[in-house]
């Protein structure tokens, strides 16, 4: 729910007259220090009069600040921003994809899962990495599948689908993780998903680990065995 618009502001700084680009680049910029006064000030607008405006700034690729607090504000306006994000996320611009997809994920509205399944088959590396993250946030099992498929890509994808399958937890992702254990660079947040699930076929794989020369390694190998046994 949007709050209601609080005007006020530390001593010094006024948010009057200010423009909706103005009071963005307060969202995006915490050191100014009245960051959630200007994000109720553009709350209290609404988001079809300042739509234009914030998918501008979307666009921006000079001001980090007012990108960033464009984002912001666009996920603080929940369900009411997805049908804008979902057309964004078909824009030609991959970088726009990409930020759609990450917004999506921060709403966790499930309206987005099926265009989000789409986007794991995007050209563009990042926004198909963007859209794993954003559907292990959401947590539809309807991605379950695709995001298993994506576990036969290379490290920058798999890593996103074996995170989103952990919170998930579905059983079926079990054999296909389990599987990814022998590789070194993926087998920490492995164990970490196989903890989550608490499946009890991951117990001798993970019984295993605790003997490997890593302590890092070893450590998560026992806090998943305990997460397992807890769920059982």
């Amino acid at each position: 729910m949007v709050k209601p618009f609080d005007d006020r502001a530390p001593a010094g700084i006024s948010l009057n007259g200010k423009s909706v680009e103005e009071l963005l680049l307060l969202v995006g910029d915490e050191d100014h220090g009245c960051k959630p006064e200007a994000m109720d000030r553009i709350l209290s607008m609404g988001l079809e009069a300042n739509y234009p405006v914030l998918e501008k700034a979307v666009r921006n690729d000079f001001d980090a600040d007012l990108r960033n607090g464009a984002m912001e504000v666009l996920v603080r306006f929940g369900k009411q921003a997805v049908p804008d994000l979902l057309n964004l996320l078909q824009d030609e611009n991959e970088e726009v994809r990409n930020f759609s997809a990450v917004m999506l994920g921060d709403i966790s509205s499930r309206q987005a899962v099926g265009p989000l399944i789409e986007a794991l088959r995007d050209h563009d590396t990042n926004v198909r990495h963007a859209a794993a993250e954003a559907l292990g946030k959401i947590g539809d099992h309807a991605a379950l599948l695709p995001l298993i498929e994506l576990l036969k890509e290379d490290f920058w994808l798999q890593y996103p689908a074996i995170v989103a399958l952990g919170e998930m937890r579905d059983n079926r992702a079990v054999p296909p993780l389990i599987q990814l254990l022998d590789d070194e660079m993926l087998r920490e947040p492995v164990i970490e998903a196989l903890g989550k699930i608490g499946d009890i076929r991951a117990v001798l794989h993970l019984a295993d680990m605790l003997c490997d020369p890593s302590e890092k390694l070893v450590a998560a190998a026992a806090r998943a065995l305990a997460a397992i046994q807890r769920a059982g």
